[in-house]
């Protein structure tokens, strides 16, 4: 099988996460490099592009200085108003609210997710390429995606790819997200590889059954009708969801952690999904401006972290995030802070509990996290009859961020809430509204 090229260390931060968009680019314009116009013009947006990177991902963000939070209400029920600053003063625009951006974020990583390290250089090799599915035109694609952490470590993720017919002729949008049980459960298909690392985690099964058994949560066939590419890799790969994982990224490499604020799990997946993006926009059949990012429950909110601190996410849809992901702790949730780190400690960073008795200290709620997106498109699904993720205050949430959209001119209906009469399930219907909703935002 061929292998690509491993990516250099110059290049990784933050030219590995940076490169797809410039090759693609390179392509588009290599027509006309004869014009000196167009040769400036080039290099111009590619500088402004860089920039724009560097000043929206974790990079830039990682050591950023710390800043008072927004101002809260009196009311210790009430979100506090992303657009006031300590001064009085009110941000009035784009740049004003660029500005503020880092601040914010780094303020939910101290106290909720942690701090994510820098991006690592990568190198990628095809394991398998399929091209007879029971689905025309298509084609699945194994990348073994290793990352290449400081030192001599190593760490491999499994990379599912199915990329629709249209992806013969053109890059095709992308949508990634972590799976639970392993690849195998997305397809029925016996020449899906199996992981080596499985943890029997609530919901899977290891033995040969699970293959194909999570298709209901993942209809590949669906989205690749759409002309849309599906890509996935198993948690295990990365980090396991488990208190304790002594096989996971935080324990083979400790000096990642910050010890001001330690990652948690949640922050290692969406720090994942960003990985994974490196290596994915270099490929000729990905659209590096249509990358979409989602996730069910525990996933989503990691989908959310990873969308609010890289810029290259153009569209993300967390369904059923709840506590931690959409839904505001200070406003008293089914699911509180004392029980969610009781019996998940290990998704946040340790000073997230601390606020179990009073969450009104929180400087920052999951309204900033929602608008760290703006303006980008951002569906949050909700199911009505999700109590434990209390939708209705998650509706509250979205609420509380859309002042941030509505600075920009664009913002203006990019983020909604679905709200479904479902109970805590991910299904066909689900995908449909997600996939409808990227193709009315894509299409803007």
């Amino acid at each position: 099988m061929p292998a690509a090229s491993p990516c250099t260390a110059a290049e990784s931060a933050p030219g590995v996460a940076w490169g797809g968009l410039r090759r693609g680019f390179w392509r588009w314009t290599r027509t006309f490099a004869g014009t000196s116009v167009l040769r400036l013009c080039r290099c111009v947006l590619l500088l402004l592009g860089l920039l724009s990177f560097w000043s929206g991902t974790g990079l830039a963000q990682t050591n950023a200085p710390r800043f008072a939070a927004p101002v809260a209400s009196p009311d210790p029920l009430a979100l506090p108003d992303l657009l006031r600053q300590p001064d009085g003063s009110r941000i009035s625009g784009p740049v004003s609210w660029y500005r503020q951006r880092p601040q914010l974020l780094d303020l939910l990583q101290t106290h909720i997710y942690g701090r994510m390290p820098p991006p690592v250089p990568f190198s990628a090799v095809l394991r398998q390429e399929i091209a007879d599915l029971p689905l025309p035109g298509a084609r699945y694609q194994e990348w073994a995606l290793t990352l290449l952490l400081p030192g001599e470590g190593r760490r491999t993720l499994l990379l599912a790819l199915f990329l629709p017919a249209a992806a013969a002729d053109g890059p095709v949008p992308l949508w990634l997200g972590i799976n639970k049980c392993g690849n195998t459960t997305l397809l029925p298909d016996p020449r899906l590889t199996r992981q080596p690392r499985q943890h029997v985690h609530p919901g899977c099964v290891a033995d040969e059954p699970v293959r194909g058994s999570w298709q209901a949560h993942w209809p590949v066939a669906a989205v690749l009708a759409r002309g849309q590419a599906l890509a996935s890799f198993a948690v295990d790969d990365l980090e396991p969801d488990q208190p304790d994982a002594a096989d996971g990224l935080r324990a083979q490499w400790p000096q990642a952690a910050d010890p001001a604020a330690p990652w948690g799990a949640l922050a290692v997946w969406a720090w994942g999904l960003q990985r994974a993006l490196d290596f994915l926009v270099t490929l000729p059949e990905i659209d590096p401006q249509r990358l979409a990012l989602t996730g069910w429950s525990r996933f989503a909110k990691a989908a959310l972290l990873a969308a609010a601190s890289d810029s290259r996410v153009s569209l993300v849809v967390p369904h059923q995030s709840g506590t931690g992901g959409s839904t505001p702790a200070r406003l008293r949730p089914q699911e509180r802070i004392a029980s969610i780190t009781h019996h998940f400690p290990h998704w946040f960073t340790p000073a997230y509990a601390g606020f179990a008795a009073a969450p009104e200290r929180l400087p920052l709620d999951q309204h900033g996290l929602l608008a760290l997106l703006a303006p980008r498109p951002l569906l949050d699904s909700v199911g009505r009859r999700d109590t434990w993720a209390s939708p209705e205050l998650a509706a509250r949430a979205v609420a509380a961020a859309q002042p941030v959209y509505a600075l920009f001119p664009d913002g203006p209906g990019r983020l909604q809430q679905r709200q479904a009469d479902k109970d805590h399930d991910l299904d066909l219907g689900d995908w449909m509204a997600m996939l409808d909703f990227a193709q009315t935002q894509w299409q803007r």
